[in-house]
């Protein structure tokens, strides 16, 4: 078992589904704990591994919003 990197070990986290920039720091966030694609978009409920791709993408800047 292995702490949870967004909470931190407290065992409550808001529900990021209610609010995108959350949405989209908990996906940072769990990609630089070493985290899968595919693990990232089961974990917050994204519909496709390609939406996480994308939302990673643009933090490196290899994509202009």
């Amino acid at each position: 078992m292995i702490k949870c990197p967004i909470c931190r070990g407290t065992g409550k986290i808001q529900n990021p589904k209610s609010d995108i920039a959350l949405k989209k720091s908990a996906t940072f966030i769990l990609h630089e704990q070493g985290y899968g694609v595919r693990q990232i978009q089961r974990l917050l409920g994204y519909k496709s591994p390609r939406s996480v791709s994308m939302i990673l993408k643009i933090k490196e800047g290899m994509i202009n919003v």
